[in-house]
Parts: C-alpha cells; sequence; structure tokens
C-alpha cells in the first residue's frame, strides 16, 4: 500500500494515511532528529488507533525546502 492523503476540505492541515506497518509515533523522533514535525495520528485518538497515520501542516507556500521536507519524511518512514 501507498501512502493515502486526504483533501482537505477547510483548514491547512493534511491527513496522511501511512502502509499499516509504519508506526508514526516510533519515527517521530527521527523525523525531529532530520529537522522535520509532524503530529503522529495517535494524538487525535484517545484509543491509541492511528498510528500509521500523521497529520501535516500543509499552509505554507510549496518551496524547495518543503518539497526535500517531505522527501527526508519518505526516507525516514521506509527506514522504520
Amino acid at each position: 500500500m501507498a501512502a493515502r492523503i486526504s483533501q482537505p476540505q477547510r483548514g491547512y492541515v493534511l491527513w496522511v494515511e501511512l502502509p499499516e506497518r509504519i508506526d508514526s509515533t516510533a519515527c517521530y523522533e527521527a523525523a525531529l532528529a532530520e529537522g522535520v514535525a509532524y503530529a503522529p495520528g495517535e494524538l487525535f485518538s484517545a484509543s491509541g488507533l492511528y498510528r500509521n497515520c500523521l497529520r501535516l501542516n500543509c499552509g505554507n507556500p510549496h518551496t524547495p525546502e518543503i518539497e526535500d521536507a517531505v522527501r527526508r519524511l519518505g526516507r525516514i518512514f521506509c527506514a522504520c
């Protein structure tokens, strides 16, 4: 399964669903060490669901730096 991204209806966030084997909470520290932050999906569940999901801010203009950060996230999630 590839990642799936929601199309925002309002606001400036993307909800990303990763393959089930990826734990976005476990990968969070590695992402921070690479200078990339996101909200692990588990934060949006009282029962610990959505561990393979994350929320990204998309309110900034698309730049080469943001594109590079998304690539770094991809590498991090492949390695987790």
